[in-house]
């Protein structure tokens, strides 16, 4: 009896052990019940453009670094469903009071694909370094060269020293994606160009292949450290024509595609599903020229940038009464996206920081853009002309038709307009540069959300940026620098008011609605999405998989 008991007690206590392994298992980082499975299926996502197809992260630009995401790592990482800024390679930071320093402390045992060793500090510098090199055509080059010196601390600990106070660091290192992490001993072994072709990283899925002008291929990473994807490939495929991008989806050679508004009846009408994104961006008429009068590229023949401030804040004032917002939602958007609170001072959604519900856009007055053109100067509307760009963002393709849209009422109003096509990779150089054949240009682009209207405005508006899509001033500038440079959430709440106004009282831009960011998906595909911050980009890839 005592040898039973004592088997029994050794059972018992083996069942226990087990289920303590099990439990750890289930609890570790990235491991998941579910992701115990070995990945499986192939999902095909077919996209206009892949940029320019080169693949290191840190040093391309955001249009190509969105399709590289899939095999990278970042410092912080968006949360499913909430959309907030969650740990990734960092387990724990730490700023300094005066938001001067700040400290980050890496997840030891992350290991970079194809046996090219631990991730630690040494790469995250790098990678920074990298990031804001002369060479470098990442979108925040500039926001990366403030960053000052970089101080390793010890393997797995990396301290900020700033140029500058910035209490909003952390929204420069996320997976938006601006920075992935890249392994240093695998570029300086192959080089800069080699790297770009053949990207390493340590993210949930590994390079497999690139055929130029074609596709990217990628497959699982199984015990992932974070997050073992559901399916074993991943392909990125260039599709450029819509409706081939469309009867892929339908005969199931693809299951995730960009798409316009326009199609989203003939999907539905098919049985496929539209993933929408709802009010995940803010569509605006950027007016090109607004920038510094010292710069080389400065034309004060721009009527919305002239000299005189008064007639060129007229102007961009009859623009915007010129517009009829509720019909491009209708007509262009489809009802995915609305006019309502649509705010003047772009870029502000209803109830951020520093937000002012008095900071509304006037409604379709058409007389009242005639009044103002009388009064900036043009007694003939014909006197003025306008050029409209309807390049296409990638992920976001509407942002052309609701420029088409918009060049239509404009000239329905009698004002000249001359229309152009671009691609925006071709684009976005000229804008960096504030060159003046770009200068007179208005064209739409559909702004992503930000937890903070900063965060996106500095990228956009500061003087230094190499992304300017709006405007330039020197009392912009300070007024951006107050912001960033204030730890205190009150205090900076009342700074970004100010902010606001200065936005909304010089219409630097014009607002056009809150757009829905969509796409075509099959039905038998899932794929949970963190909200609007940063979901205009195919990625989270790792958390696709087949419904049963």
């Amino acid at each position: 009896m005592r040898e039973k008991e004592i088997l029994i007690k050794k059972g018992s206590m083996l069942m226990v052990a087990l289920c303590f392994v099990v439990g750890i298992i289930t609890l570790m980082p990235g491991r998941s019940m579910s992701a115990l499975k070995p990945p499986e299926g192939t999902v095909v996502c077919a996209v206009a453009s892949l940029g320019n197809e080169q693949w290191l992260g840190v040093y391309e630009p955001v249009m190509t670094n969105m399709y590289s995401a899939p095999c990278y790592d970042f410092l912080f990482k968006r949360e499913i469903g909430s959309g907030r800024i969650g740990p990734g390679l960092v387990k724990k930071s730490h700023m300094s009071p005066d938001a001067m320093t700040y400290t980050i402390w890496l997840r030891k045992g992350v290991q970079f694909h194809a046996g090219w060793g631990e991730l630690t500090a040494e790469d995250v510098k790098y990678s920074i370094e990298l990031a804001r090199s002369e060479g470098s055509r990442n979108f925040r080059r500039n926001k990366y060269q403030l960053m000052g010196r970089l101080e390793i601390m010890d393997r797995y600990q990396l301290r900020f020293h700033f140029t500058k106070p910035d209490w909003a660091i952390e929204y420069a290192l996320t997976d938006v994606p601006y920075l992935p992490i890249i392994s240093k001993k695998y570029v300086e072994t192959v080089g800069i160009e080699k790297a770009g072709k053949h990207p390493i990283g340590s993210g949930p899925f590994k390079f497999v292949e690139h055929r130029l002008g074609n596709y990217i291929k990628f497959e699982a990473v199984e015990n992932h450290w974070r997050k073992t994807p559901y399916i074993k490939t991943l392909i990125i495929k260039k599709v450029p024509e819509p409706g081939t991008r469309i009867a892929m989806l339908r005969t199931g050679e693809a299951h995730l595609i960009e798409i316009k508004h326009e199609s989203i009846e003939e999907l539905k009408a098919a049985g496929l599903k539209i993933h929408s994104i709802p009010n995940g961006c803010f569509s605006y008429m950027s007016l090109l020229g607004q920038w510094l009068p010292t710069r080389e590229g400065y034309d004060p023949t721009v009527t919305w940038a002239q000299p005189d401030k008064e007639k060129a804040l007229k102007v961009r004032k009859a623009l915007s009464f010129a517009i009829n917002r509720e019909e491009i939602v209708e007509h262009v958007l489809k009802g995915y996206g609305t006019e309502k609170d649509i705010t003047a001072a772009i870029l502000w959604w209803p109830g951020q920081s520093g937000w002012n519900p008095e900071w509304k856009e006037p409604r379709y007055d058409p007389e009242r853009a005639k009044q103002l053109l009388v009064e900036a100067g043009y007694p003939t509307f014909k006197d003025l002309e306008v050029t409209v760009d309807t390049a296409r963002h990638t992920g976001r393709p509407y942002g052309g038709d609701i420029a088409e849209a918009v060049a239509l009422q404009w000239s329905n109003l009698g004002i000249t307009v001359k229309m152009q096509l671009t691609e925006f990779r071709g684009f976005f150089p000229k804008l960096a540069a504030r060159d003046r054949s770009v200068a007179g240009v208005a064209w739409c682009y559909p702004g992503l959300w930000g937890d903070e209207p900063i965060i996106v405005l500095r990228g956009i508006t500061q003087s230094i940026s190499r992304g300017l899509m709006v405007a330039e001033s020197r009392e912009l500038d300070k007024l951006l620098e107050s912001v960033l440079a204030e730890p205190d959430e009150q205090k900076r709440e009342q700074l970004q008011r100010k902010l606001g106004d200065y936005v909304y009282n010089n219409r630097l831009g014009i607002p056009i609605a809150y757009s829905d960011i969509i796409f075509g998906i099959s039905p038998r595909l899932e794929w949970p999405t963190v909200g609007p911050a940063g979901q205009g980009y195919i990625h989270n890839c790792e958390y696709m998989k087949f419904s049963k």
